[in-house]
């Protein structure tokens, strides 16, 4: 097993199955992983741990029964052998956009749940609450007429890595359930919600503590925390080695770069002096 510094792998993450599997033998695994900043998966704690082994993500795609296949408003014969009151209003999903939490960005993903209309590529986000009403079959609601699926979502890591994983995890989703469009209604955004992490040893605070956590490249003041740059003060992260300051000057050139392509007027006419930022 290569070396790893401490800054690129996320060590002692668990997982309570259902969520990987060996790659070499496709079992599913349970206990504890680890995890590198390409988003490579691992066994055992972390790489000083001897017999790791890879692991990749379990496809988890219901297919539709036969009944959801059949059903329809129109199929009157089959709806009365079935006795399915199709006059009776069902709860029908309804949208919700997630917000990934703290501990979703420190082990690195999270899970997103969508549902599909049968036979019509019409896609909604939803709840883990309304997945759960539909995966049981809850009466209340259109379960015969939609397909419900998700999708493990990585957001840390390196950004080419983690465009490629997110890719590939949605037209493997497609490729397992027959379907089209995903990519589509996710506006092909396979980076949606993605965040820089550090969990230490790269930057500090301007009290001179360590900094640990979600953090983003300004392309004027430098790294500051947060995931994304907002109006309210927020500090200023100073590299404390000579790799973090190295990503910075690179993403400060590329934001830099896109800036002057689209507007040439000043996005921040209040960063001048020292201040925290905001």
């Amino acid at each position: 097993m290569p070396y790893y510094p401490k800054s690129q792998v996320k060590t002692d993450l668990y997982t309570k199955g259902e969520q990987f599997q060996i790659k070499s033998t496709k079992k599913e695994y349970i206990g504890y992983y680890w995890k590198n900043s390409r988003g490579d998966i691992f066994t055992k704690k972390n790489p000083n741990v001897g017999g790791s082994e890879i692991l990749e993500i379990i496809p988890q795609i219901p297919l539709p029964s036969l009944d959801s296949i059949i059903y329809a408003e129109g199929n009157n014969v089959y709806n009365a052998l079935k006795k399915i009151n199709i006059t009776k209003s069902l709860l029908l999903p309804s949208y919700f956009k997630p917000s990934p939490t703290n501990q979703d960005y420190t082990v690195g993903n999270f899970t997103r749940y969508f549902a599909k209309k049968i036979n019509e590529n019409i896609y909604v986000e939803i709840s883990k609450n309304i997945y759960d009403k539909f995966k049981k079959k809850d009466k209340k609601y259109a379960y015969k007429s939609y397909l419900i699926f998700e999708l493990v979502w990585t957001l840390t890591g390196d950004i080419l890595q983690v465009q490629q994983i997110n890719k590939n995890i949605i037209r493997l989703t497609e490729q397992n359930s027959k379907i089209t469009g995903l990519e589509t209604y996710l506006k092909f955004n396979y980076l949606e919600f993605y965040g820089l992490y550090t969990e230490g040893g790269e930057y500090k605070l301007p009290n001179g503590q360590i900094y640990i956590g979600l953090y983003h490249i300004h392309p004027n003041k430098g790294a500051m925390v947060g995931r994304a740059h907002v109006l309210t003060p927020h500090d200023k992260l100073t590299p404390i080695s000579q790799s973090s300051l190295q990503f910075v000057s690179l993403i400060q050139s590329i934001e830099s770069s896109n800036l002057n392509l689209t507007d040439q007027k000043p996005k921040d006419p209040q960063a001048r002096g020292n201040t925290p930022g905001y």
